[in-house]
């Protein structure tokens, strides 16, 4: 579980498949941008009202689009052939899950979110102190993204409650991995802050299939733990490893 060698393989993956990941990328840019920089504005002007209901409104767009790029992101990490055609059908089959998953996730924002305005009015301890809590909850919330859209179509039971559930258990089971994979996804946002062209182009196909090899990472994990302790209680012997000592000698590691 490094998140150094996920994001190379998410990194190759991209290379493998630039241009077509290029147009996905491109066309979740036209179907959600435009409303999402327009919750951005909103939010640094600070009109939170029209904020929130401009990011409620950008989930009818974003989660069908975040589908579609998902659903070309499972292909190139299982090495299927991907053509942009793809996209639409993710589009298509996964609408309204999309809308479930995230709108539940933008509601639970934009509580936090106003919760964190309410209490960093107050100009006393407890004041200060909620502030820094829910802070922490904004980030720790936002860390959920990395699992829950390729949970959406990873799980062989789509529904809403296991998909929330098993991101909870992946975002917070996993705090280093999640906490390292969210740091270097933000250097990521950062830099496409700085180079504009940089989203419009790659940086949203990049963090999609990131996300998908960070969640399949931790399954495929989780998967072999499980066997080797239905192996143990079974009785049959585990392998034993070995690694080379000082001087090149080999010693059983148990």
């Amino acid at each position: 579980m490094n998140p150094f060698v996920v994001f190379w393989r998410a990194a190759r993956d991209v290379f493998d498949d630039l241009f077509i990941l290029m147009g996905a990328n491109l066309l979740w840019v036209l179907m959600a941008g435009p409303l999402l920089v327009l919750t951005i504005f909103l939010t640094l002007n600070a009109y939170p009202i029209y904020a929130a209901l401009a990011a409620l409104a950008n989930v009818l767009l974003f989660g069908p689009a975040t589908a579609g790029l998902l659903t070309i992101a499972q292909r190139i990490t299982d090495g299927r052939v991907a053509p942009i055609s793809v996209f639409f059908e993710g589009v298509r089959e996964r609408y309204l899950f999309s809308w479930k998953v995230y709108g539940l996730w933008t509601i639970g924002l934009i509580t936090l979110i106003f919760n964190l305005a309410f209490y960093a009015q107050r100009q006393d301890f407890l004041g200060a102190f909620l502030t820094v809590l829910f802070i922490y909850f904004i980030a720790a919330w936002s860390t959920l993204l990395i699992y829950l859209g390729p949970l959406m179509l990873l799980q062989e039971q789509p529904r809403l409650r296991l998909v929330w559930r098993n991101a909870f258990v992946m975002a917070f089971g996993r705090p280093l991995f999640t906490f390292l994979t969210s740091l270097l996804m933000l250097i990521i946002i950062v830099l496409s802050c700085i180079v504009i062209i940089l989203p419009v182009i790659l940086s949203i196909a990049l963090l999609t299939v990131w996300s998908m090899r960070a969640t399949i990472a931790i399954i495929t994990t989780d998967e072999q733990r499980r066997l080797a302790r239905e192996q143990g209680d079974a009785g049959v012997p585990e392998p034993v490893i070995t690694e080379k000592g000082r001087g090149g000698q080999v010693r059983s590691k148990k």
